[in-house]
């Protein structure tokens, strides 16, 4: 497989070399009009690439005993494995009241630090139910079940508040 990218790369580099040989065709001169100011020259911020991956079930996955390993067999956290490995971006999945601690708020906002603390950003995934939720299924808190609309919407805005106060999430 390695040859294969080598003859890849080694035919774009000749066709590359032939064609930057060519006598270049001169551009035509084009008139300058005083009148019409240059283009400023306007720099371009760097762009910032989010590398991540879902760790919502992770704080679950630790306390069912699960260690990792890197490529060299020594024992590491699984934060820091994925930072080595290029992860910028850690995606959590936030719910009202879940049935057991795991993706309440409680629960989100310890590993949340710990992901802050490894100098990770966190995206926020707000699901407003105490359990999945996707565009198909939609199901309403329980602690919020049965409120008049104008109730369920003040319940919906506090309890937003709180979350993004609480964690400030990044994405």
């Amino acid at each position: 497989m390695k040859q294969r990218w080598i003859k890849i790369v080694a035919l774009f580099l000749c066709a590359g070399t032939f064609h930057s040989c060519q006598d270049p065709t001169p551009d035509p001169e084009l008139p300058i009009d005083p009148e019409v100011p240059e283009d400023p020259i306007v720099p371009v911020p760097e762009a910032e690439y989010f590398i991540g991956t879902d760790l919502s079930s992770l704080p679950e996955i630790e306390a069912a005993g699960t260690i990792f390993y890197n490529t060299e067999g020594q024992l590491v956290d699984a934060v820091s494995l994925l930072k080595s490995m290029g992860m910028n971006t850690i995606r959590l999945r936030l719910w009202v009241d879940p049935q057991d601690e795991h993706s309440g708020l409680a629960e989100v906002k310890a590993f949340a630090e710990r992901l802050r603390s490894a100098r990770l950003k966190l995206w926020l995934s707000v699901h407003y139910s105490d359990t999945w939720a996707d565009p198909g299924k939609q199901v309403i808190p329980a602690a919020w079940q049965g409120l008049s609309f104008p109730s369920l919407k003040d319940s919906v805005a506090s309890y937003t508040q709180r979350v993004a106060q609480t964690l400030q999430p990044d994405i």
